[in-house]
């Protein structure tokens, strides 16, 4: 059981500079470099409106349910960032 909770506060640690970037490089990879500074403002605002988005609901979390609540919710949305990297993997050059 605490095993789990060691891994997702490690996962969550470490996924959150990778998660920018990630961004970085998908600006670089598939988008123009007309279109680059926008795709990284639009990843900038919306990367720091989840952050505060997540805090609340982790707050939440454990305040109404367990302790354990906040890093449960943090490996989960490092599952999906992870499963959307990889299906980004395949995807081909963006000139829109």
């Amino acid at each position: 059981h605490d095993m789990i909770l060691y891994i997702a506060v490690i996962s969550a640690a470490v996924s959150l500079p990778g998660i920018f970037t990630f961004a970085s490089f998908l600006a670089y990879r598939y988008f123009t470099p007309e279109r680059r500074g926008i795709f990284m403002g639009i990843s900038a605002i919306f990367g720091v409106s989840g952050v505060v988005i997540v805090m609340i609901i982790g707050g939440y979390l454990f305040d109404n349910w367990t302790r354990n609540g906040p890093f449960l919710l943090y490996c989960g949305l490092i599952c999906l960032t992870l499963y959307i990297v990889l299906k980004f993997k395949k995807a081909k050059k963006i000139d829109a």
